[in-house]
């Protein structure tokens, strides 16, 4: 048991070396001096806490995995690049998530006064010193702000586009027929949408202003749900946008949709702090049964109505 926590306790001490590493290389390459120190500062308290654990193994027997370290600062990179710094901190939110996990379940083994005082020790500096700094920066974005119109827009526009496409696509046999069709739901949906997410939020912010609670901007709102809808909107339609049409379309359809769901659903689940594997399986199964429902209603108009476009 006891060679068992010991191996366990360095992989705390790895997963908080590997934080370290990759706030420093962020705020390495961050120019926004406040975001910076920000960075800096969450770098520090990781690296106490790699001293901290430092004190209860024998360190001199550990080697970095300098591999690993250099492949998920990198990544962490790339994403940063694409992504925005206050997502990326919100993924590593998430590995934090994890390690506190780590400390309860540390916590529910054989450990002596020394290794308990110390685990209880990280776990409050995580959650009074960590979570704020975490936050601040995630407060500097706006799309992190508005997560729920984007989340919302983008969804939608995913899943209502490609049910439109596999249904068109199983009636209709002309790929440019099916892009038409899919392109005139995707702007419908976006205006609608759009439209939708303005009214609802000055409605919720007349009802925060009557209970004392802040403003929303039911402009920015709209401007988010009806910007992802739209980009959302353009995975679907993409396969019949170069040509291809009938079951090859659709196939192509589908298997797009859910490569770019998957990745949504996951940043949902990082952001909301859920399981990924539970969120990526419970909205494909639901995207894809509504694609399934157009298809077979698309080829029972198509037989029905004898449509041969």
């Amino acid at each position: 048991m006891a060679n068992g926590k010991e191996r366990y306790i360095e992989q705390l001490y790895r997963g908080e070396m590997l934080h370290k590493e990759v706030y420093a290389r962020l705020a390495g390459r961050e120019k926004n001096q406040t975001l910076r120190s920000l960075l800096l500062r969450l770098a520090k308290i990781e690296g106490d806490h790699v001293t901290i654990w430092g004190r209860l193994l024998d360190t001199s027997l550990l080697k970095p995995d300098m591999f690993k370290i250099s492949f998920m600062t990198a990544f962490i990179s790339f994403v940063r690049s694409f992504l925005g710094l206050a997502l990326t901190v919100k993924i590593i939110e998430y590995g934090e998530t994890e390690l506190k996990a780590r400390l309860n379940k540390a916590l529910s083994m054989p450990v002596n006064r020394k290794q308990r005082e110390v685990i209880l020790k990280l776990e409050h500096g995580m959650d009074s010193v960590e979570d704020p700094l975490q936050q601040q920066i995630i407060e500097y974005s706006p799309v992190l702000r508005n997560i729920r119109d984007v989340i919302f827009g983008m969804n939608d526009g995913l899943v209502e586009v490609l049910a439109a496409v596999a249904g068109f696509g199983a009636a209709l046999q002309q790929p440019t027929l099916v892009l038409l069709a899919g392109f005139i739901v995707a702007v419908s949906g976006t205006l609608s949408m759009a439209g939708g997410a303005y009214l609802s939020t000055e409605y919720e912010k007349s009802i925060k202003v009557e209970e004392g609670r802040g403003r929303s901007s039911a402009k920015l709102s709209a401007v988010y749900v009806g910007l992802f809808y739209i980009i959302g909107a353009a995975f679907p339609l993409l396969p019949f946008a170069l040509g291809f049409g009938g079951y090859y379309g659709i196939i192509g359809s589908i298997i797009i949709t859910a490569i770019v769901l998957t990745i949504v659903s996951s940043l949902i689940s990082v952001v909301s702090d859920t399981s990924i594997a539970r969120r990526v399986a419970r909205t494909l199964s639901i995207s894809l049964g509504i694609a399934a429902v157009t298809i077979i209603i698309g080829v029972i108009a198509r037989h029905v109505l004898h449509l041969v476009v």
